[in-house]
């Protein structure tokens, strides 16, 4: 069933004589209990977009319809009511009051809807449990890792049971263990209680967790994958694949740059296969040779000087 439509919206900054067009005649829907990731470089328009559904920022035109409901037409108290009940938010900084516990922050959401004492105990406590943070509880935002903060921030987003759960780059301030940690959560609460999902993120490792990732280029979609039947590591390749196809306003990682063997510097001149499809450069010979698949390059495999193979280098690649 269709949770979101999101139709024709476009959004400009500035004034007439300095115009900014920062999303250009986006449409796309989201299915209720689906986990969709945005992805783009910065300055693609993904913020913008998830300020805009979030009711955060205004479109310039078009129109963002929830269950049915035209966000862009709401006002005042309507509109306040329709941030408390029907979404929640996840920021990459986190945004905990740093005078409250964690209880306290997460019970904030639930006392502005003025749910009794009780029931706010019994909710909080469910999805502490969900989420892993019940050790935590009465701890202060100073005493908690950045993980804890990111999962007590996701508690409070999620705690209202609302329509729709937005979070904009929610691993961006996090080591790679916390951020496994939190997606899989996310992965969790998205398959066993049916929340609806939509992240944003620049970091192909995060997206490869959701269901399906729409790619932004310069305010319009690139390009729509799903998993479907994927494999999470075989889904990663796909994405690792648009994201090379997105061009060189992405990272030098992916660009389908070489290594000149004279020069010993980059240059341009290797298709996607030469750099995210397992190719190497020979010590010896100086040119590029298939040795591995897609991890070889982006999931920690490097190669051994003694042995000329691949060997696995680094834990990103286990977690796929």
């Amino acid at each position: 069933m269709e949770l979101l439509k999101v139709q024709q919206i476009e959004k400009y900054y500035g004034n007439k004589s300095s115009l900014t067009k920062a999303i250009d005649d986006i449409s796309f829907s989201v299915d209720e209990g689906e986990f969709v990731a945005i992805m783009g470089a910065s300055g693609s328009g993904k913020t913008t977009l998830l300020n805009c559904i979030s009711t955060i920022d205004r479109v310039t035109a078009g129109h963002i319809y929830l269950e049915g409901q035209d966000v862009t037409a709401l006002k005042g108290k309507a509109l306040n009511r329709f941030r408390r009940e029907k979404l929640g938010f996840i920021f990459q900084d986190f945004n905990l009051l740093d005078t409250l516990t964690g209880y306290e922050n997460i019970s904030l959401a639930l006392s502005i809807q003025k749910r009794s004492v009780s029931a706010m105990d019994e909710r909080i406590k469910e999805v502490a449990g969900q989420l892993g943070i019940t050790d935590v509880l009465a701890k202060y935002p100073y005493q908690m890792s950045g993980g804890e903060k990111q999962r007590v921030a996701s508690a409070r987003a999620i705690i209202t049971d609302p329509k729709l759960v937005l979070a904009d780059e929610p691993t961006g301030a996090l080591d790679s263990k916390s951020s496994k940690m939190l997606l899989e959560r996310f992965n969790y609460l998205n398959r066993e209680f049916g929340a609806t999902i939509m992240m944003v993120t620049h970091d192909s490792f995060s997206a490869s967790y959701a269901r399906r990732v729409i790619f932004l280029k310069d305010g319009k979609i690139f390009d729509e994958i799903n998993r479907g039947n994927d494999t999470r590591k075989q889904f990663f390749d796909k994405i690792i694949d648009v994201v090379t196809l997105l061009g060189a306003d992405i990272s030098s990682v992916v660009l389908g740059e070489e290594t000149h063997p004279s020069q010993g510097r980059m240059q341009r001149g290797a298709d996607i296969s030469s750099v995210v499809l397992g190719e190497e450069t020979h010590p010896s010979q100086g040119r590029m040779q298939r040795g591995a698949d897609i991890s070889g390059v982006v999931l920690g495999e490097e190669t051994h000087p003694s042995q000329g193979r691949m060997q696995r280098g680094g834990d990103v690649s286990d977690a796929l």
